[in-house]
C-alpha cells in the first residue's frame, strides 16, 4: 500500500434509511433473553465519480424468528479526490487503497447506527440490550463492497 500524506475527507450527510420497532406483542415479564440474536450487515458503495463512499450498516434483532427491531443508516462520506486514495482495477476486479479510509468509515458508520439504536429503543425493554459492539477489523472485513464510475 502506497501512502498519500494528503488527503481530505469529511462525513457529508447522515441519512437514517429504516427504523422499525414491532414489540407490542411481547410479554416482557417472561423475556427470555437467550432467545434474542442480532444481525448486522455492512454495504459500501464507492462513487469514483462523485468522490463520495456510501456506508450503510443495518442491525436487526430477532426474538423467537420475529423482527423486534430493525435500523439502516446511510453515512455520506465525501473524498477530496477519491482516485488518488482508491485505484479500480477492473480486470482482476480488485481495489487498491493507497490511503485506507474504509476502516474509519465502516466504523463511524456503525457506531453511528449503534447510537440511533440507543435512542429509538431507550423508552422500551430493549433499552436493556444496547447494539453489540463488532471489532472494525471484523466489520471490514464482512463488509460488501460496490464501485460505480
Amino acid at each position: 500500500m502506497e501512502n498519500i500524506t494528503n488527503i481530505r475527507f469529511r462525513l457529508a450527510s447522515i441519512e437514517q434509511e429504516k427504523s422499525t420497532l414491532n414489540i407490542q406483542d411481547i410479554d416482557v415479564d417472561n423475556f427470555d433473553d437467550k432467545q434474542l440474536k442480532f444481525q448486522y450487515k455492512i454495504e459500501t458503495l464507492i462513487q469514483m465519480s462523485k468522490n463520495t463512499i456510501l456506508v450503510k450498516p443495518s442491525i436487526r434483532y430477532l426474538y423467537e424468528e420475529k423482527t423486534l427491531l430493525e435500523s439502516s443508516v446511510v453515512l455520506n462520506f465525501s473524498i477530496d479526490n477519491l482516485s488518488a486514495a482508491i485505484v479500480v482495477d477492473k480486470e482482476n476486479q480488485t481495489i487498491n487503497t493507497k490511503v485506507d479510509v474504509l476502516p474509519t468509515f465502516v466504523s463511524t458508520a456503525y457506531d453511528t447506527l449503534r447510537g440511533i439504536v440507543y435512542v429509538r429503543s431507550s423508552e422500551v425493554f430493549l433499552s436493556k440490550y444496547p447494539t453489540p459492539m463488532i471489532k472494525v477489523e471484523t466489520l471490514v472485513q464482512k463488509n460488501g463492497i460496490t464501485i460505480e464510475d
